[in-house]
């Protein structure tokens, strides 16, 4: 359990970096986008094994997808968030 949960949060961070990347960060600290991704991801591990009923292992490769993906879309709703509040 803990080298997926270790490996949920590397990719979390691998999806933010690759995400600042991609995305105009303005003035935003690119440290929140990765503390982002890495929850995002650590919550998609999760809430996938929940529903799949099963348990976590290291050789989980469909929680890591799932964790990658959920980390994307963790901080591209985060910079969603932020980008419309600076322009209020």
């Amino acid at each position: 359990m803990f080298i997926l949960l270790v490996s949920w949060i590397a990719v979390g961070l691998i999806a933010a970096f690759v995400g600042s990347k991609l995305v105009k960060l303005g003035d935003d600290d690119p440290r929140i986008g990765a503390v982002v991704g890495a929850l995002g991801a650590v919550a998609g591990g999760g809430i996938f094994h929940y529903f799949a009923k099963t348990a976590p292992n290291a050789t989980d490769y469909w929680s890591i997808v799932i964790a990658a993906s959920a980390g994307v879309v963790a901080m591209t709703v985060w910079f969603a968030i932020r980008k419309s509040a600076s322009r209020a």
